[in-house]
């Protein structure tokens, strides 16, 4: 007997036996649709228009197998943001433009548990954040929601222990404690209920987990590479963490740690914020993990 699909009815797409999804998107440039199960590439995210084709921040919306996604022009100096929908084989469509065409680079993108979407972009005068509503000049770099109307700013300069806020309603920009060793520059997640994921170190090995300022354990330490990029599932319980087992000149240095892995140059571990327990995704993967 043949299913039949009723219009504007969403098919489920196909999940992990711990109910993550088996989907993800990776990599970029041209990211592409990866499966966690079988390590291989289901599909290339399509062009949005015929200019506008290098994907350069893709993420989560709030409805399952829905992504918004930051798509720029040839030359990299101008963007606009996209809708994209998963179908359950991985294929990619390009759906709603979000935005006009935004002058600069893009540097930041989230999208808040209601669906308000943020977005931090950078040209040669100054850097901006945006939602879709106006924009504000700030640091908008790797930006991420606190909470529907607070973003976290974590490239804007305040003072030493502290984390930049940018109230979405009034404009205002705030500060509140972080803790006191922390490198912002590096990824950055809020969990649902609040707690944050953090990448530590120089090289970035070390991930922690923290309520406030208060350290509540250590999630996952390296010892050779670095971390590279963080995607969370849309539980919460889980994590994929991009790797890249290589190691700069600069990362060789005494000062810095430990020389490459050997091995794969790169790798994407799929881990259990609760246990801790880390598994490698199987294949030659790159260390760019977009969305999950």
């Amino acid at each position: 007997m043949l299913a039949v699909v009723l219009p504007g009815v969403l098919m489920p797409l196909p999940s992990n036996a711990d109910g993550t999804p088996r989907y993800a998107v990776a990599g970029v440039g041209r990211p592409y649709v990866l499966d966690l199960e079988s390590g291989e590439p289901v599909s290339r995210l399509p062009r949005a228009t015929r200019d506008y084709a290098r994907y350069d921040l893709v993420v989560r919306d709030t409805e399952p197998g829905r992504y918004v996604a930051a798509v720029s022009s040839p030359s990299g100096r101008s963007f606009r943001l996209y809708r994209l929908a998963m179908q359950p084989d991985g294929r990619v469509t390009v759906g709603e433009r979000l935005t006009p065409t935004l002058k600069g680079t893009v540097n930041g993108l989230a999208v808040s548990g209601e669906g308000r979407i943020a977005y931090g972009r950078m040209t040669d005068e100054a850097d901006f954040v945006g939602t879709l509503e106006r924009e504000w000049t700030a640091g908008g770099y790797r930006l991420q929601w606190l909470d529907d109307r607070t973003l976290a700013l974590p490239a804007h300069s305040v003072p030493v222990n502290t984390l930049a806020t940018l109230d979405v309603g009034t404009g205002a920009i705030g500060q509140i404690a972080a803790p006191a060793e922390h490198e912002f520059t590096r990824p950055l997640l809020t969990l649902p209920g609040g707690r944050q994921l953090r990448v530590l170190g120089w090289p970035a090995r070390t991930l922690v987990l923290h309520e406030g300022t208060r350290l509540i354990r250590k999630i996952l330490e390296l010892d050779c590479g670095h971390i590279e990029s963080l995607a969370l599932a849309p539980t919460g319980s889980h994590l994929l963490v991009g790797v890249d087992r290589e190691a700069d000149e600069m990362d060789r240095t005494p000062l810095a740690g430990l020389p490459p892995c050997g091995g794969a140059a790169s790798q994407m571990l799929r881990l259990d914020l609760e246990s801790g327990d880390a598994r490698v995704v199987p294949g030659n993967q790159e260390p760019w993990v977009q969305a999950w």
